[in-house]
Parts: C-alpha cells; structure tokens; sequence
C-alpha cells in the first residue's frame, strides 16, 4: 500500500531535541492510500482511502526524515514504512476520535542488549480539540501543539508508556482519553465477563520474566501486572530494552507498546473455583500460554539471514509463558526438542521459555515440583507448531 498526497504536505510542529540532535516534528497531510493494480505491484494503483495523516521524524539541513540509532539520517516521502506513520479519518476534527502513540527510541537493537534513549509522544486531534494535556504519572509535561491539532512531546528515556496520560476536549463531547486509550467494553456476556479478570486500576507494569533468544539478540521478555482479584495479570511478551518490554523495529530503531498495554492472561481467566480436567483432577497449577511462529525475520526491519547464518539456528519460535502457583518451586518442559527446567521468578511467580524451530510431532511434558518435593505430570497436546 501506498500514500499520494491529496494536498500540502507541512511539519505541523516541532520541539528542539533535549540531547541536542536534529529537531523532533511532526508533519500532517491529507493522502490517498493507493493499493497496486497487479500482484506484482507495478503500476500507479488504485484509491482505497482518503485520509489526514501524521507523521513523526527530524529535521537536518531542512529536509524531513529519521534519524537511526547509528546516527544516520535518512530523508523520507511519504510512505507509512519509513518513520512512525499514521492514517486517520479526513475530517477536519477526525470524528471526535483522536489519536496518539508513544515510541521509545534505543541503542542498536541488532546487539545482545540495548538501552532506551528518548521516549517520544505525538498525535493527532483535529482541529476542533481543545486544552490538550499531558501527564507523567500525575505530574504536568510539555506538550507541543501544531496545525490540525498536532501533538508533540520529547521525554526523558526513563518514562514508562503505563506513566504517560494525554487528553484533548471537544465542545458538546467532553474530555477525551488519548492515552491509554479509552477501553473497549468486553464482548463476552455479563455471566462470563466477571471471569475474564483484568489488570488492577493504576497497576504498574513490570518485567516478569526473560529468556535468551535463540539467536543471539535482544533477551525475550514478558511483563505484568497486578490483578484486580488478586495475584498477576501477563502480557504477550516481546523483547526487552533496559527495564521493559515491547516490540522492536529494527528498521527504525525504536520500541512500541512497552509498559505492560494488553494483559490477556489474568488469574480468573484459569476457570471457575473447583473448576477440574476432563480426567477429575484439578487444573495445573500454572497458567500457560503458547505461542509459535516468528522468528528471525518475522520483526519490522529485522535481517531474516544474519542470525541462521551466524548460530545455525532454526527458523520459526515456539514460546511458553506464564505464571505458576505461589508453592511451585520448578516447571519442567521435557519436547520434542529437549528438556528445561525453570525456577518461576519475581512477584509474579513468571516463567518464559523460547525454543527455536518448532514441534512437528511428539508432547510436550510438564512436570511441576512443589516446594515440599511432590510432583505433578501433565501433557500438553501437539498441534503440529
């Protein structure tokens, strides 16, 4: 897909780089997102959207693009691959529905280990927003407003996403959650929703557990977060910077979603109380998520070569993760591929496990050793990751 502009294109706003590169800006156009004529991608395409668009970059001896973790800075059109970009409604006031994102720029994240640099929140409120504001757990922070009601703000690399609050008004709507955005009701009916737990109000996120990659990169990662009912609510994991967890670009060189965003596992998730296995016995005591696929390659802007060549590594993931019982000592996973043994961590009692390649055939034996030396079988079914 690609953008054409459907009128001027202009930086909206710009605020001086507290670390004394390039000026952080944000520019705001009304583009076309164009889909090609043909598989093969050849040809001018054809209009699938008309939108207002926003897009975050630096400015370098008066051009507009991105700057990397190495120092290079890259001129860029307009195109939703080359700096963080985003394509909203074209109405003057995008509805009534704003938006916004925070990104944390890093070291090189083709190293073992990386650090944050700078976290950056920009956005769009259209024209009829008013008194936008931005908070760092509670405390009042610059905030820059352009054209269109562009947002802009540069903050130090130790602010948590989970910190970050922004707010617009509209007359005749009221305030207007930007960040965290506003929480979508649960589909489930009102007799299962009280099962579906959930992180409790204010809950800080934490790194809950790591685990190397399998090629040598940045450490896999899971966070959490304390649950309204009692013990952790985990999120799907990533990789971790420093002191979170989130998704990497490599192509831009910066992290998205770190501070704990969407916990889809919470302790009420695992059942009513009583709740037992087909065979009568009660549920494990862990919950467990898994998840496969990915791999080097499988990450925007990651080298799908560098690492199978380097470590004669496999390509693809298979990743366990969850939270075990207070009194669980040990879990070990005997595959198809070998056998681990992991001691659960931290106050979320966590354990991540990353495996290269994948599991065609054969179970996946768990073992659980408690604290008094019992111990516990269960199989996990194969369904040929």
């Amino acid at each position: 897909m690609h953008l054409r502009a459907a009128g001027p294109v202009r930086v909206a706003v710009t605020v001086p780089d507290p670390r004394g590169g390039p000026p952080w800006a944000v520019r705001q156009f009304r583009a076309d997102r164009l889909a090609p004529d043909d598989p093969g991608g050849t040809g001018a395409g054809h209009v699938i959207g008309r939108n207002r668009c926003v897009q975050l970059g630096r400015l370098h001896a008066g051009r507009f693009g991105w700057l990397t973790s190495d120092g290079t800075f890259r001129p860029i059109g307009l195109s939703l691959s080359g700096a963080p970009t985003q394509c909203l409604s074209r109405r003057p006031d995008l509805g009534g529905r704003p938006w916004g994102e925070s990104i944390t720029t890093m070291t090189d994240p083709r190293r073992p280990a990386a650090e944050p640099v700078q976290t950056v929140v920009f956005g769009l409120a259209g024209a009829a927003a008013r008194d936008p504001r931005l908070t760092v757990a509670g405390q009042p922070a610059a905030l820059e407003r352009g054209a269109a009601g562009t947002l802009l703000a540069v903050l130090p690399a130790d602010t948590m996403r989970s910190d970050l609050r922004l707010t617009v008004r509209y007359p005749g709507r009221g305030t207007i959650p930007i960040i965290p955005a506003r929480r979508v009701d649960s589909p489930l009916p009102r007799r299962f929703a009280h099962r579906a737990g959930r992180p409790a109000p204010g809950a800080k996120a934490l790194l809950a557990a790591q685990a190397p990659d399998p090629d040598g990169g940045l450490p896999h990662g899971l966070d959490a977060k304390k649950a309204s009912g009692g013990g952790f609510c985990v999120g799907q994991g990533g990789r971790v910077v420093g002191d979170r967890v989130g998704h990497v670009d490599y192509a831009l060189d910066i992290l998205r979603g770190d501070g704990g965003g969407f916990m889809s596992h919470c302790p009420a998730n695992r059942g009513r109380p009583g709740a037992r296995l087909p065979d009568g016995r009660p549920l494990p005591p862990f919950s467990l998520s898994t998840s496969w696929g990915g791999g080097i390659g499988a990450e925007p802007g990651e080298d799908p070569r560098a690492g199978r060549i380097a470590r004669r590594s496999l390509p693809g993931r298979v990743v366990f993760s969850g939270t075990a019982e207070p009194n669980v000592r040990y879990l070990t996973f005997a595959t198809p591929s070998d056998v681990r043994t992991i001691a659960p961590s931290g106050p979320a009692h966590a354990f991540l496990i990353v495996y290269a390649g994948g599991f065609p055939t054969g179970p996946t034996i768990v073992t659980t050793t408690f604290d008094d030396g019992r111990t516990r079988r269960d199989e996990l079914p194969n369904f040929g990751i």
